[in-house]
C-alpha cells in the first residue's frame, strides 16, 4: 500500500447563536485509490443536566460532513476523535460511527467536572483547542493510523486595525467582533519591521460576543517611518500577531535646527532657537527612551550639547519638539 499523506486546511467560524457551530475543523485525507475524503467537523452544543449543584457530566454535540472527491472511492473504516481539550482540562474523545458520504451527528464520550456552571456553559466559553482526528480507509494499516490536527476558535476576530498620524503622536484603534480567552494585547513598534519594542499592554475582554473597540496613543513616536503591530495573548500563553501598519512621520530634520558632528564619538551639538534642555530626548532604534543615560547641557545661546559617551556604538535618535534626527555613534 502506498504511503498515505494528510493535507490539512482549517476553517474558523465565529457565530453567535447556539444552533450554529462555534468551533469548526476541516481535514482532507488522501486515499490510496487517488481520491480524497474531506471531513468537516463542528461542535455546536454542550449536553448537560438540568442542575449541577455538586458538579456534572457533560458531552459535546458533534455535527460532521464527509465528502469524497470521486463517485468511486474506498470506504473509511476508522473515524475517531482522539484528542480535543477544553479549558476544564478535559480531553474529549468520540467514535464517529457513520462514515458514509453526507451529513451526520454524534457525541463525545461523557466527562465529569466539579464545576457548577451547567446553566451557562457553551462551546465558546469552553475554549476548545486543536482537534486530533484518526482517519483510516478500508484496507489501511490499523497499526499506523493517520493523525491530523485542526485548530479551534481563534482568540479574537479582529474587524479593523488602524493608525492615525497626528504628527506629534500616533493613535492606534482596533475593533474585535468576538474574543475567546483573550488575556491581553501588546502594542509593538519598530523602525525596520525586524526589531520590535513593546510599548504598552491593554487588557482583553476574556470572552465576548460584543463588538469592542480599543485605542492607544504613542506620544513619543520617532520622526520618519514607524511600524506598529498588535500581539494578542491568550490565557494559556499562546499568541498571534496582527498585520503591520506603517506611519510616515515626515523628514528627520526640522527647519531651523542644526546637529553636528554626525557621526560622533561622543558629544553632539544642537543649535536651535527657543528650546529648553528638558525638551531634548534620546531614543534607540527600537524607540526606547535613553534620555536618562546621557548628559544634556546648554553651552550657549541656542546651543546644546548631548553627550552619548555612555551609550554603545550604534544609531540613535535625538528628538526635539519640532524634529528628530538619526545620529551615528562610532
Amino acid at each position: 500500500m502506498k504511503p498515505i499523506t494528510i493535507r490539512l486546511a482549517i476553517l474558523f467560524s465565529f457565530l453567535y447563536i447556539t444552533t450554529i457551530a462555534y468551533s469548526q475543523y476541516e481535514f482532507v485525507y488522501d486515499m490510496s485509490d487517488g481520491s480524497t475524503a474531506k471531513v468537516e467537523i463542528s461542535i455546536d452544543n454542550v449536553i448537560v443536566p438540568a442542575t449541577c449543584q455538586w458538579g456534572y457530566s457533560y458531552k459535546l454535540h458533534i455535527n460532521y460532513k464527509i465528502t469524497f472527491s470521486s463517485s468511486t472511492h474506498n470506504s473509511l473504516s476508522v473515524l475517531n476523535i482522539t484528542n480535543l481539550t477544553d479549558n476544564k482540562s478535559t480531553n474529549h474523545t468520540a467514535t464517529l460511527d457513520d462514515k458514509s458520504e453526507g451529513e451526520h451527528s454524534d457525541e463525545t464520550s461523557s466527562t465529569w467536572t466539579s464545576d457548577t456552571d451547567c446553566a451557562t456553559i457553551t462551546p465558546q466559553n469552553l475554549g476548545l483547542g486543536p482537534l486530533t482526528l484518526k482517519i483510516q480507509e478500508t484496507g489501511g494499516s490499523e497499526e499506523n493510523p493517520e493523525l491530523s490536527e485542526g485548530s479551534g476558535n481563534l482568540p479574537i476576530e479582529l474587524i479593523s486595525f488602524k493608525a492615525n498620524n497626528n504628527q506629534k503622536s500616533v493613535e492606534l484603534n482596533w475593533t474585535t467582533a468576538t474574543e475567546i480567552n483573550n488575556n491581553f494585547f501588546t502594542i509593538e513598534r519598530s523602525t525596520d519591521t525586524e526589531n520590535w519594542e513593546e510599548i504598552s499592554f491593554i487588557a482583553g475582554a476574556g470572552n465576548s460576543n460584543d463588538i469592542l473597540t480599543y485605542s492607544f496613543v504613542d506620544n513619543n513616536p520617532i520622526i520618519g517611518k514607524m511600524y506598529y503591530r498588535l500581539k494578542q495573548t491568550d490565557y494559556d500563553g499562546s499568541f498571534t500577531y496582527s498585520e503591520i501598519l506603517v506611519v510616515d512621520l515626515g523628514k528627520e530634520i526640522g527647519s531651523g535646527i542644526k546637529l553636528y558632528p554626525n557621526p560622533t564619538t561622543g558629544e553632539v551639538y544642537i543649535e536651535a532657537k527657543n528650546m529648553d534642555v528638558d525638551k531634548i530626548f534620546v531614543y534607540d532604534m527600537l524607540g526606547k527612551e535613553l534620555t536618562t543615560k546621557v548628559s544634556i547641557t546648554q553651552s550657549g545661546d541656542n546651543q546644546y550639547i548631548v553627550d552619548l559617551s555612555n551609550l554603545p556604538v550604534g544609531m540613535f535618535f535625538i528628538k526635539t519638539p519640532s524634529a528628530s534626527a538619526k545620529v551615528f555613534k562610532q
